[in-house]
């Protein structure tokens, strides 16, 4: 499909894919551009933290570790609740 078809249906471009890639390579225009490759997963950035805020997050997760397991929940714990209904009253 010639250059002309795409500038008058520009969703065409999207059946095409090939023919814009050979127009973005080949455009003059594009390649006067200032361009940079960025990888940004190839180093992990780690977010520098004020001290009293490190602190707490330190404090938070020992706290979460020191948790005592949650307790089993027995299906008997709910009998009686199949009679309720949906406003939570007993009819």
């Amino acid at each position: 499909m010639p250059l002309q078809a795409h500038l008058a249906n520009p969703f065409a471009m999207l059946l095409n894919a090939e023919a814009v890639l050979h127009e973005m390579h080949c455009s003059a225009s594009l390649e006067k551009l200032a361009h940079k490759v960025h990888h940004p997963l190839d180093k992990v950035v780690k977010a520098r933290l004020p001290a009293e805020l490190a602190d707490f997050d330190a404090t938070v997760d020992a706290a979460i570790e020191e948790l005592p397991p949650e307790p089993e929940i027995a299906e008997t714990d709910f009998a009686g609740f199949d009679d309720l209904d949906t406003d939570g009253l007993q009819h």
